[in-house]
């Protein structure tokens, strides 16, 4: 495996900063699906960088809400819809590449079916759509995470509590030990 394609969500604005809708963004996707639709049936579902069966793969990864199941999606999206008075909505950008293009509107589709209304946001150019990454200048975006022998570095440097490449502005305490 020598890298994926993912959804990164920026975890410090709303709604994304409540585990709810991420949660019901995740059973939303079928997975399978996209993989049929953009990639042509070429690849893996995979809830991580790493594929199921690579060394580095973490099943302690492995939540149940990283299996399809719309109608649990839908249940999650009422309940912030109780607790908030509002729809779930965000804005996702991507690189411009024609593959991505088409990776953000069977994103769109997929979760407008449970009721998380998605925003496509055109980005001009690659330089545009790093800049905006790395300084937070997003709710969602697709993005290419490139496979290496040794992950090790590249894991570190995407989800370090103050590494300038950690997009979602992901913190765990165990990777900062």
């Amino acid at each position: 495996q020598f890298g994926t394609t993912g959804l990164y969500l920026h975890t410090g604005k709303p709604p994304l900063n409540d585990l709810r809708v991420r949660k019901a963004i995740s059973y939303a996707l079928d997975r399978t699906a996209l993989i049929k639709t953009v990639w042509n049936g070429i690849g893996r579902p995979t809830n991580s960088p790493f594929v199921k069966g690579t060394f580095w793969y973490n099943r302690k990864a492995e939540r149940p809400w990283d299996k399809f199941n719309l109608r649990q999606a839908r249940n999650l999206v009422d309940a912030y819809r109780r607790a908030t008075g509002r729809q779930p909505a965000f804005r996702l950008i991507s690189r411009v590449t024609q593959t991505e293009q088409i990776f953000k509107q069977a994103l769109q589709a997929q979760l407008a079916r449970a009721g998380i209304q998605v925003t496509i946001e055109q980005v001009t150019d690659d330089n545009t759509y790093v800049t905006r990454l790395i300084r937070g200048e997003y709710e969602g975006a697709t993005r290419l995470h490139q496979g290496f022998l040794d992950p090790v570095f590249e894991m570190t440097r995407l989800h370090q509590k103050d590494s300038f490449l950690n997009i979602e502005r992901f913190s765990t305490p165990d990777l900062e030990r």
